[in-house]
């Protein structure tokens, strides 16, 4: 092509690498979207790298809905409404949130650890591979023991989070009961985690 009197390839197909092509200054999109194949993504390897980087592609991006369910070792415990939360997934990186309130108890086991179930991706499976932010923001109808502060923590190699109080006495942290929470209790929580892929 022709820039202002200047020759340019704008545009170069490789045929020994199946056709790779190789764009001379930029793609603008007028309408559409720009797809890219599973397992592919965006490549930022052109940038500086850190001393301890493990990855510069990015090569998933989704958001949705999950359902979150309280239970506990014993089982389910029967749920009323606001049970749908929101995700967002960039890469293994996954934020969670949402405003989950309980109903009748059939959980025998008042004394069982509790926990909400249903994480829209299973966290990763060692402890370098998952973080979790304070979980709960606003809640009602929850039994805190004197001086607790409520928090969670994403399970390894599971789908739940694990409700716990901290700051209580001398100990730093201590599981929730579902005898913490009441029937017409709800929490609004938040966490992030890495997932295993």
């Amino acid at each position: 092509g022709n820039d202002g009197g200047s020759a340019v390839t704008a545009l170069t197909l490789d045929m020994s690498d199946a056709g790779a092509a190789t764009l001379n200054n930029g793609l603008t999109l007028t309408d559409g979207n720009l797809t890219v194949a599973s397992g592919h993504g965006i490549n930022f390897a052109a940038d500086a790298n850190a001393t301890n980087m493990s990855a510069e592609l990015l090569d998933d991006y989704e958001e949705g809905t999950w359902t979150g369910v309280y239970k506990s070792t014993a089982g389910v415990m029967t749920m009323s409404s606001n049970t749908t939360g929101r995700y967002v997934k960039i890469g293994r990186f996954v934020l969670v949130t949402g405003y989950f309130g309980a109903a009748a108890n059939n959980n025998a086991n008042t004394s069982q650890t509790l926990q909400l179930s249903g994480l829209p991706f299973t966290v990763g499976s060692n402890d370098n591979t998952y973080y979790t932010g304070q979980a709960v923001s606003y809640y009602t109808g929850l039994a805190l023991s004197t001086g607790g502060v409520p928090g969670q923590y994403a399970a390894v190699n599971d789908d739940v989070l694990v409700f716990t109080q901290m700051g209580i006495g001398t100990a730093d942290v201590s599981n929730m009961t579902v005898a913490n929470l009441s029937e017409d209790g709800a929490m609004m929580v938040s966490a992030s985690y890495y997932t295993i892929a």
